[in-house]
């Protein structure tokens, strides 16, 4: 059985129990792109590092969930109140988003 390696992240603490490294599958597919933007990503989330686009970018088309899991803002209803919408994002907006960031895959920064 592999060790299971345990790493701060801008998210928290993420816990990996997979036999295999993700990152050897990644750099297996991306090579040394995929090592460079690593290591991009580390000093982003050490603050050593600004980039001139976001590394990593995540859409809600809707503020909608049936969990209320503790550590997301959809298990805290106080929370929720100031940011929640009941509209679904329009999809011109969507494909607007998703163009914008349709940058050659790992840009350089």
């Amino acid at each position: 059985m592999s060790e299971l390696k345990t790493i701060s992240t801008s998210a928290g603490r993420v816990i990996n129990s997979a036999r295999v490294n993700p990152d050897d599958i990644f750099v297996e597919k991306f090579g040394d792109k995929w090592t460079e933007y690593r290591q991009r990503w580390a000093k982003a989330s050490e603050r050593t590092q600004v980039e001139r686009f976001p590394l990593f970018v995540r859409l809600e088309a809707q503020f909608k969930c049936n969990s209320n899991c503790a550590l997301c803002v959809h298990g805290h209803d106080e929370l929720k109140k100031d940011i929640a919408y009941n509209e679904y994002m329009p999809f011109e907006t969507f494909t607007r988003l998703v163009d914008e960031c349709a940058l050659p895959a790992f840009a350089e920064g």
